[in-house]
């Protein structure tokens, strides 16, 4: 008598539980780790826009930012030789903004960048008369 040599309807449910386990927390440390990345990314904006004030201070120069919802982007130029184009690929840029840092420091008036994030929201305020930047998240 042969005898046939497969596998038992256990051994194939253990197998595929130990499959379906190990998927679902791969799945779950990418998802966390894209989330990560955008704020990151919110965090990496943020920093720009610090040293787009600290410039406009120590080279007594102005700088303007732009945000474009269509381009999804931010743009900080300024009267000299500093630029910077930010495209933002994790977030989306959700309000169109136009401002500028004086000599000093100081905006023309107090603005806030809103970002979306799936269904999260992060903004970057910046305050009308000090310039201090801070990020909700």
């Amino acid at each position: 008598m042969i005898k046939k040599r497969a596998f038992t309807l256990i051994e194939l449910i253990v197998v595929l539980s130990i499959v379906a386990i190990l998927i679902s927390v791969i799945r779950i440390n990418f998802i966390q780790s894209r989330k990560t990345l955008a704020l990151e990314e919110l965090n990496m904006i943020s920093e720009q826009i610090v040293n787009a004030r600290s410039y406009c201070i120590s080279n007594k120069s102005n700088v303007k930012i732009i945000s474009s919802r269509d381009n999804n982007s931010i743009k900080i130029t300024s009267d000299g030789y500093y630029s910077k184009n930010i495209v933002c690929k994790y977030l989306t840029v959700s309000n169109s903004i136009d401002f500028n840092f004086n000599k000093n420091g100081v905006p023309d008036k107090g603005n806030s960048f809103n970002f979306r994030y799936k269904k999260n929201e992060y903004w970057i305020h910046i305050r009308p008369a000090t310039g201090f930047v801070n990020v909700e998240k």
